[in-house]
């Protein structure tokens, strides 16, 4: 096997003589007419055929990268087609299968098989090729194909190097997409449906910028600026939702008329309304579509709704592009759907209109609203739902007008009879079109953003206008081929774009996560094939071989849909999956032979639930919500969002899921952005730091810059830049300690077995455990067993903990600082005005480290105690497991009260990186504040580094201990582990109970279902 990782660059000619047909074993006689089939191979043996219908299928072993158009009734096609793909896959060849096109099914004519090793030694591989049968042997008749293919390895591809390069204005740039990237937007990034200021629970708090700005999310609410938009409207009001219920209410007030009233008065008044929602069966024009979502999830359709009024409705079932066999139609009409959620409004700026985009997660549906403090119980409770986590964005400027340009493709193939239904915006006078558009939002050239639209959608949906036949147009706008379809995939090729380029780390937050199944060790069959896992994989095996740090952070539900067998496939595979990247990775690490690091070093899965005390006693029961997973005082929390960080510098916020139905292109219709200020990446704040700028970096939360701030040594402005989570060993040495500093974000439940099992560590020695004032280390046991100051309760917020103290593997993060576990959830740290004063950083860590490592002994004895007591506890701990002693002492060394030096771990020296801090930092930080509690932690700001990793596998633990145990209490955050064990080799096991998850009958690994896999990977 041989890894091709890359791009594979494929010029498909021609064939001459494309053989005889004769019976194979794709044949769709095999099963029912063998022995026919048999015989009427030696019969058209014997005839040349010179009317096929033929296209080219290209493969990586037995997984489909591309096909190409079907040249009609000939022997000898002529395709001339240049195809551009992303590999990932260990492979021994790659296939080239000439096939004959049939209503029915599709007959393997002839192939062509290319060594993956000649690929990887050769430049290219170029010129004619034999026809060989499925056996190997040449065809009669001499047939052959003529192939130019070349491997572009990522080192020796530019456009792959580590950050986006300002200097280039088509850095960040993905060329395999439909739309160019356009300069001069202007771009709003939401979390959840409200954060309002007026919340009684709004835990956000402002965030500074180094522009001078503050992010004030809670002044980002969604449907509240969505709602606004349509009210000013004058010309149109575009929407395209997967639900869409006319009776959403209004989120200022509900008592005002809802949606549906606010378009019919809005069309009245002479704006174009149109809405598009997809269609299933049910609908009663169509019985091969499916249920009509409209109808059957909003007690009534919004077609019924809008009747004899002048907005536009039109349900839109997915359909094909092309003639295709029974199987392909009945997955396309029964299996998938139109996804995007967009919203299309023009809007007024000191007199000129303009266009904005509205695009992400949300839908007009009350199911989607839920708000920042994602409270358990309440109405959403009664109505069956969970809590609901989402993200949204709204892009004005040139990038605009490419969603218009799409919403209008889409019309144009779905609703032809409402062809006249579109207003041409370019003639409308006031309008400021894409060419004329000016920053006039008041900000300045550093508020520019680059933007660039993506969608996953095929010709079936959408009439791309370009000429199909033409080889070069259709790879000019970065279209790919399936059989007889055009494919726009442009949101698969920008994630995998952006991962390949990302330097340091990245965040996501997705409703799914399967792909790269060609990789798994089991079900290689099940068609989930985007390349998403694999290339976090490999950029993190790319990090180990060079040794360099690199941390991917992983936000998914606990499980992803409602009751029944479709949760259990997706469990099924979503396990797989994450199997396979601990695989690649754990080998990566043993190839390397460093004894000390483990997987969750640089990858991390996460989840969100909440949990209060008490409930409301008059709350009516709703046995749906319980099968969901939702209790009246405690709830997982739905991840609904779908987005993803790269390095501080580049966010993309779409409606894609990151699974095959919403990669693959040719399956659910998606749309989204991916955007960067060229003021503000990776470069530039190097830039920045070279010239002394350091400080303005490292002191964005507090009010003056701190001596070691303004240092150019890595780790002494590390150090100093992050000592309050060094030094927030909350009396690691011994004990409990220290507050909760959690939020909603709780880690996946990950018991990383054999991994560092200490917070407080001896010179250069990381399994090292400290003995506190009774003897005992905190690693090993549960709170409430210890004594005095060691023992006990972590004081947290709101509420506290009694559960055991997890391993380090997971949690060799600093605990919380005592300073937090004062606040007793009462004033929290402002984001933007806090002050990391040297003389409570010094305190802390003498408190901390039990008056510092020079006075501590350790003893290297990993957890030569069970891990935990409490046979059976829900968080996982009390599996008797042990991890194996070790001998020996180790004298703890340096004076502990030094101001952030007590520690000399590795995580203390990691180089400090000079991350932007523009709005893109500003949005990822206001998502990692709402899932940890809205504590700010300096560590937060070197995502990349170790300390950051364990500090937030660290509240994530303690958030899950929390949620899972026994005692009722406010949770302080709502990150939580994922419930799975790593071990250091990369072998994952189910961390719950008996592989069940709490709350509902459910597994963590999932099981196999009657249902075919493409209709939910």
């Amino acid at each position: 096997m041989v890894l091709l990782h890359g791009h594979l660059q494929v010029l498909v000619y021609e064939a001459e003589n494309v053989g005889r047909a004769y019976y194979s074993k794709k044949s769709i006689f095999k099963s029912f007419f063998k022995g026919c089939a048999q015989n009427a191979k030696q019969a058209v043996e014997k005839t040349k055929h010179a009317d096929r219908d033929c296209y080219v299928a290209v493969y990586a072993d037995f997984t489909k990268l591309f096909e190409t158009r079907i040249i009609p009734r000939t022997g000898d096609p002529v395709w001339n087609e240049q195809h551009t793909v992303a590999v990932a896959h260990d492979c021994q060849e790659v296939l080239f299968l000439i096939k004959d096109n049939d209503r029915l099914s599709a007959e393997h004519v002839a192939e062509v098989r290319v060594k993956a090793e000649d690929l990887v030694r050769n430049e290219y591989i170029h010129g004619w090729h034999t026809l060989r049968n499925i056996k190997g042997k040449a065809m009669k008749g001499g047939g052959e194909l003529k192939l130019k293919i070349q491997l572009i390895k990522i080192p020796d591809n530019p456009v792959y190097a580590r950050g986006i390069n300002a200097a280039d204005p088509n850095s960040a740039a993905v060329e395999d997409a439909f739309f160019q990237e356009h300069e001069g937007n202007q771009v709003v990034m939401y979390q959840d449906a409200h954060c309002g200021a007026d919340l009684e629970h709004s835990i956000l708090p402002n965030i500074s910028l180094s522009s001078g700005h503050v992010r004030q999310s809670s002044h980002t609410n969604a449907l509240c600026d969505m709602w606004r938009a349509m009210e000013t409207a004058k010309h149109i009001i575009y929407i395209t939702n997967w639900h869409f219920n006319p009776e959403t209410k209004n989120p200022f007030d509900e008592s005002l008329p809802n949606i549906g009233e606010l378009l019919k008065k809005k069309s009245e008044e002479g704006v174009r309304v149109n809405i598009m929602i997809w269609d299933e069966i049910d609908s009663g024009h169509d019985f091969l579509a499916y249920t009509r979502v409209s109808k059957l999830l909003h007690g009534g359709g919004a077609t019924e709704y809008f009747q004899h009024t002048k907005v536009s409705v039109k349900l839109m079932p997915r359909k094909s592009a092309a003639p295709q066999g029974i199987e392909k139609i009945l997955q396309e009409r029964w299996g998938f759907a139109h996804h995007q959620k967009t919203m299309l409004v023009d809007q007024d700026w000191h007199g000129q209109r303009y266009l904005t985009a509205y695009m992400g997660g949300l839908d007009f549906i009350y199911l989607c609203y839920d708000t920042c403090a994602h409270k358990p119980g309440g109405r959403r409770y009664e109505e069956g739902t969970m809590p609901w986590h989402d993200c949204h964005c709204a892009v004005t400027g040139p990038a605009a007008w490419d969603v218009l340009e799409a919403y209008e493709q889409q019309w144009l193939t779905l609703a032809k009879e409402y062809h006249d239904h579109l207003k041409d915006m370019h003639s409308i006078p006031g309008m400021a079109g894409p060419d004329k558009w000016a920053l006039k939002h008041g900000g300045s050239d550093k508020d520019d953003w680059k933007v660039q639209i993506f969608r996953c959608m095929d010709s079936g949906s959408s009439n791309f206008k370009i000429d199909e036949q033409d080889p070069s147009v259709v790879l000019g706008r970065g279209l790919g081929r399936g059989k007889g379809v055009l494919i726009d995939a442009g949101l698969h090729n920008m994630y995998v774009h952006t991962i390949r380029r990302a330097k340091h780390f990245i965040y996501i937050e997705n409703q799914f996560f399967t792909g790269s199944s060609f990789a798994w060790s089991k079900y290689t069959d099940s068609q989930s094939d985007n390349l998403v896992p694999i290339e976090i994989a490999l950029r993190i095996v790319h990090a180990i071989e060079h040794n360099e740090r690199f941390a991917a952070y992983m936000l998914i539900p606990l499980h992803p849909e409602r009751p029944g067998p479709q949760r259990s496939l997706i469990m099924l595979y979503t396990w797989h999956t994450i199997i396979m990247m601990y695989k690649v990775i754990g080998e990566a690490l043993q190839r390397k032979g460093d004894p000390d690091a483990h997987p969750s070093d640089y990858l991390n899965f996460y989840a969100i639930a909440n949990r209060q005390k008490g409930s409301d006693p008059g709350l009516k029961h709703n046995s749906g919500a319980e099968k969901a997973g939702a209790k009246p005082n405690k709830s997982f929390i739905h991840v609904h969002a779908k987005t993803i960080v790269q390095d501080d510098e580049y966010v993309s916020i779409s409606s894609a899921n990151l699974n095959q139905r919403s990669l693959d292109g040719s399956r659910d219709t998606e749309l989204g952005m991916g955007s960067w200020q060229p003021a503000y990446t990776l470069a530039n704040a190097q830039h920045s730091q070279d010239g002394g700028g350091t400080a303005s970096h490292a002191s964005a939360y507090t009010d003056s810059a701190d001596a070691n701030q303004n240092s150019t040594d890595s780790a002494a402005t590390y150090t100093g830049a992050n000592s309050m989570a060094d030094a927030g060993g909350g009396k690691s040495g011994g004990g409990g300690g220290g507050g909760g500093g959690g939020g909603h974000m709780g880690s996946s439940s990950m018991q990383n077995s054999g991994q560092r099992y200490s917070n407080s560590r001896g010179a250069g020695d990381e399994s090292w455990n400290g003995i506190g004032a009774n003897g005992q280390g905190v690693d090993g046991g549960n709170l409430s067993d210890q004594s005095g100051q060691d023992g006990g309760r972590y004081e947290s917020g709101g509420g506290h903990m009694t559960g055991h103290v997890p391993p380090v593997g997971v949690v060799a993060a600093q605990p919380p600082s005592e300073s937090w576990g004062q606040t007793g959830g009462g004033d929290q740290p402002d984001a933007s005005g806090m002050q990391v004063q040297e003389q409570q950083q010094s305190q802390a860590q003498g408190q901390n480290q039990g008056q510092g490592q020079g006075q501590i002994q350790g003893q290297r004895q990993g957890l030569g105690q069970d891990q935990g007591e409490g046979q059976g506890h829900n968080s996982g701990w009390g599996q008797g497991q042990r991890q194996p002693e070790q001998e020996g002492q180790k004298q703890g060394s340096g004076p502990g009260q030094t101001h952030g030096q007590g520690l000399n771990s590795k995580e203390d020296f990691e180089p400090k990186v000079a991350y932007p801090k523009g709005e893109v930092y500003g949005y990822r930080m206001a998502l990692w504040l709402e899932h940890l509690g809205g504590k700010y932690d300096p560590v937060y700001d070197q995502p990349h580094s170790l300390a950051c990793v364990k500090r937030v596998n660290y509240l994530a633990e303690q958030n899950w201990l929390q949620f899972s145990g026994k005692e009722d209490c406010d949770m302080t955050g709502h990150l939580i582990t994922f419930p799975i064990i790593v071990d250091r080799s990369g072998a994952v096991s189910a961390r719950t109970v008996n592989g069940q998850f709490e709350d509902i009958e459910n597994s963590i690994k999932g099981k196999k279902q009657p249902i075919p896999a493409i209709f939910l990977n």
